[in-house]
């Protein structure tokens, strides 16, 4: 009998990213991205993540330290929150700085690649 009720659960898989993304919401728990900084403005950092994908993340929240870590080319990694308002941009609750070479961001100019020593 056992068998019979865990074959069924078995068969369904891994949850659906939409069901992951609403149960991290209803139990509040943390999300990060991690990128490049493309840009930061007027409380707002775009960050190309590793996915290649462009996120928009509200930094008003942030103290000045945090903000002037977010140069542009800059690998972070970005603890979320997510907002008050459904869809809305998730908000930045701090910032790690990456060890990643800004000169490993995806579109870095072939002039910013580290050279072979001669």
């Amino acid at each position: 009998m056992l068998l019979g009720a865990a074959a069924p659960a078995a068969a369904q898989g891994l949850p659906s990213r939409g069901a992951v993304e609403a149960l991290t919401d209803v139990l509040d728990l943390a999300r990060t991205a991690r990128g490049w900084v493309i840009r930061h403005r007027e409380g707002m950092l775009v960050l190309r993540g590793e996915d290649e994908r462009l996120y928009r993340i509200n930094t008003a929240g942030l103290d000045a330290p945090t903000l002037a870590t977010l140069t542009e080319g800059r690998f972070v990694t970005v603890s979320l929150k997510p907002s008050l308002t459904p869809g809305a941009m998730p908000i930045a609750a701090s910032v790690e700085p990456g060890e990643i070479d800004p000169s490993a961001a995806p579109g870095a100019p072939p002039s910013a690649l580290p050279r072979a020593p001669r």
